[in-house]
C-alpha cells in the first residue's frame, strides 16, 4: 500500500482516540520515528525467538504502518506550522508600521477636519475597533475618508501618498491575518492527528519492547535494542553532569 492508503486505512482508529487518552512524546518526534524503524528491523531479525514466547508477528506490520502514519502526520503538521509561522513573522514585522500610520492618519485627520462634525464622527466610529482585524480595516477606512475629503488635508500640507500607502498596507496585512487565522484550526487539528498517531504507535512499540526485554533479559547488549537509545544517552549524560558537579 502507498503511504496515503495506509493513512486512510487507519483513519477510523485515529479518530477513535479520545483527547484525554492522547500521549505526548517525551523525545523529539523524528528521533522516535527513527527508533521505531530500528526496532522494526531488530524485531524482524529476532522474530523466531519472539514468537517462541507468544509474540504476534502482526505487531510488526502494525509497527511499520503506524510509523509511516506518524511520519506523514508529522510532515503535514510541520508544513502547516511553517506556513503559519511565516505569516506570524510577517505580521510581527509589518504591523508596527500599520499601527504607526493608523495613529498618524487619525491625528492628522482630526486636526484637518476639526471644524466638520460629520467627518469627526466618522473618525470616532473608526477608532472604536480594538483588535487586529479592526486595525487592518481601520487603515483602509481612513484611507478612503482621506481620499474622499482631500482638501482639508492638502491645506495642512499632508502627504496624500500616505493614503495610498495605507491602502497597500491594509490589503497586505489583511491577507497575512487571514493566513494566520485560517491556519489556526487546521494546524491544531493536524497536530492532534500527529499526537494520536504517536499514541497508537507507542502502544505497539511498548509491547514489542516488553517482549524483547523478556526474551533477551540475560543478554545485556542485545536487550538494549528494546529500549530508547536517546533516553539512555540522555540519562547517561545527566549522570555524568551530576557526578562532575559533585566532584
Amino acid at each position: 500500500m502507498s503511504d496515503q492508503e495506509i493513512v486512510e486505512s487507519y483513519t477510523a482508529l485515529l479518530e477513535a482516540v479520545k483527547k484525554e487518552d492522547i500521549k505526548q512524546c517525551g523525545i523529539p518526534i523524528p528521533i522516535y520515528i527513527q527508533e521505531s524503524k530500528n526496532l522494526h528491523k531488530r524485531a524482524t531479525l529476532d522474530l523466531a525467538k519472539l514468537t517462541a514466547v507468544g509474540f504476534n508477528a502482526e505487531l510488526l506490520t502494525k509497527l511499520s504502518e503506524l510509523t509511516t502514519i506518524l511520519v506523514v502526520s508529522e510532515v503535514n503538521w510541520q508544513e502547516e506550522s511553517s506556513e503559519s509561522k511565516i505569516a506570524a513573522n510577517d505580521w510581527k514585522k509589518n504591523s508596527p508600521e500599520m499601527y504607526s500610520l493608523n495613529s498618524e492618519l487619525i491625528d492628522s485627520m482630526e486636526f484637518a477636519y476639526r471644524k466638520d462634525d460629520q467627518l469627526l464622527s466618522l473618525i470616532d466610529a473608526i477608532k472604536e475597533g480594538d483588535n487586529q482585524a479592526d486595525a487592518v480595516l481601520d487603515l483602509s477606512k481612513l484611507a478612503k475618508l482621506g481620499k474622499d475629503n482631500p482638501e482639508p488635508l492638502m491645506a495642512m500640507n499632508f502627504d496624500l501618498t500616505k493614503l495610498d500607502k495605507a491602502v497597500t498596507l491594509s490589503k497586505s496585512l489583511s491577507e497575512t491575518l487571514s493566513i494566520i487565522n485560517g491556519h489556526a484550526y487546521v494546524e491544531e487539528h493536524r497536530k492532534e492527528m500527529r499526537d494520536k498517531a504517536f499514541t497508537l504507535l507507542k502502544e505497539v512499540v511498548d509491547e514489542v519492547y516488553e517482549y524483547g526485554r523478556f526474551v533477551f533479559r540475560n543478554d545485556a547488549d542485545h536487550v538494549k535494542a528494546y529500549g530508547s537509545k536517546y533516553k539512555r544517552d540522555r540519562a547517561a549524560a545527566y549522570q555524568r553532569s551530576k557526578k562532575e558537579k559533585q566532584e
